[in-house]
C-alpha cells in the first residue's frame, strides 16, 4: 500500500469516519451498547493504522503493533472517559489495569489486525480513487 507520507485531509477524514462508525458498530454487536467516545478511538485507529501496515514485516509484527495501538487508545479513552467504570469495567478480568484493559481483549484486537489490515487496503484503494476524482473540483 503506498500512502503519501502526509495524507490529505480528505482521506484523513474518510479514514477517522470509518473507523469511528466501524468501531461503535463492532462494539454494538458485541456488547448491545457503546460509547461516544469509542468513536472518537475507533477513528483515531483506522487514521494510524495504515502506518503500521507500511512498517510492519511479517503478520506478527502487524498484529502485534496493531495490538498495541488499539489497546493503547483505549487506555486513552478510558482513563479520559472512564475513571468511574461507567462506561465499561474489566475489574473483574484476569490481568486487567485499573478496570480500563485487560489481557482478553488484547487479544481479540490481536486477532482483529488481520481483517483491519484488509479492511485498510480496500478503503485505501477507494479513498485513492475518490480523492484523484476528486481533486478536479477544488
Amino acid at each position: 500500500m503506498k500512502t503519501a507520507l502526509l495524507p490529505s485531509w480528505r482521506q484523513t477524514l474518510c479514514r477517522f469516519a470509518v473507523g469511528a462508525v466501524g468501531y461503535c458498530a463492532l462494539e454494538t454487536l458485541w456488547r448491545g451498547r457503546t460509547h461516544p467516545s469509542m468513536a472518537l478511538c475507533g477513528g483515531t485507529v483506522l487514521t494510524l493504522f495504515p502506518r503500521l501496515i507500511q512498517k510492519s514485516a511479517s503478520r506478527l509484527s502487524l498484529c502485534l503493533r496493531g495490538c498495541a495501538l488499539i489497546t493503547g487508545c483505549e487506555l486513552a479513552c478510558g482513563l479520559w472517559v472512564n475513571r468511574d467504570h461507567s462506561v465499561w469495567n474489566y475489574t473483574g478480568m484476569p490481568g486487567n489495569w485499573k478496570g480500563q484493559i485487560c489481557p482478553a481483549y488484547s487479544a481479540l484486537w490481536f486477532l482483529l489486525c488481520l481483517p483491519l489490515k484488509k479492511l485498510c487496503l480496500l478503503l485505501e484503494r477507494h479513498i485513492t480513487l475518490l480523492d484523484k476524482g476528486g481533486r478536479k473540483g477544488l
